[in-house]
């Protein structure tokens, strides 16, 4: 109910004039209202023209546009079997044999973005004798120990058990011989110990990435990935890279 300003009575809103006094009612008061807006931005805003609309995140991406196919295939078959003497039938043989197959597709956008698998422990270069390789020399020291027991006209059961003993230890040290040959002119102690160095460099970079991917970013308008909370951009082709970089930073700022 509004007051009047003549007497202080108060009235029905319905009356222009105070029943007291007369007076008018007064005006309502007028409330202007000044509104600033501004368009406010999403953390997953692109960050060249902050739009995010054209934006998505990595992971979304790959799931949606990665599809597994599995199937397989039955293949049944009969024969029969016969006397090959009367040419009589004896009866019949049945086979069944069964194929499994599965593939992954992708489109093309899924595979560019697709996280990279860990790398492979990459194997020795060392090289290991076979048993052709130990039966070959086995055999020529074999020769050798039959020729020198020839020679030396070694024919008793004792005799004979020490030239075979001779020639195990022959056959064991030599083989070691030819392996640390082998090895030693084929480098193998260098080029092993480089590439564990390089699997592990790999690898640790590998481990840094991961998770900056999980946490990636795309704007399908500039064909970009970024990282919330982070400027910084990369084309798709260059992801990796980027997640590698952006992960070291991360580790080193914290």
């Amino acid at each position: 109910m509004p007051l009047c300003e003549g007497c202080g009575s108060s009235f029905e809103d319905t009356f222009n004039f105070c029943p007291s006094c007369g007076r008018a009612k007064p005006e309502p008061k007028k409330i202007n209202i000044e509104v600033d807006i501004k368009q406010k931005h999403a953390h997953d805003d692109c960050p060249i023209c902050g739009d995010g609309a054209n934006t998505q995140k990595v992971s979304a991406i790959v799931a949606s546009g990665t599809s597994e196919a599995n199937g397989s295939s039955t293949t049944l078959g009969n024969d029969k079997i016969y006397n090959s003497s009367n040419s009589k039938q004896l009866g019949e043989s049945y086979s069944t044999g069964t194929i499994h197959s599965s593939s992954i597709q992708q489109n093309k956008l899924a595979e560019y973005l697709s996280k990279l698998k860990p790398p492979i422990k990459p194997y020795s270069s060392k090289w290991s004798p076979g048993c052709w390789s130990i039966g070959i020399l086995g055999f020529l020291i074999y020769l050798i120990m039959y020729g020198i027991a020839d020679i030396l006209q070694v024919y008793s059961v004792g005799g004979v058990i020490v030239i075979v003993i001779i020639g195990i230890v022959f056959l064991f040290f030599g083989t070691k011989g030819v392996i640390s040959l082998v090895n030693n002119a084929n480098n193998s102690k260098e080029k092993d110990q480089k590439a564990e160095d390089n699997y592990k460099s790999v690898l640790s970079d590998f481990h840094v990435a991961l998770p900056v991917w999980d946490s990636l970013y795309y704007y399908h308008k500039h064909d970009i990935v970024f990282m919330i909370g982070n400027k910084d951009y990369a084309p798709k082709e260059d992801m990796w890279k980027a997640c590698i970089r952006w992960g070291k930073d991360e580790v080193v700022s914290s």
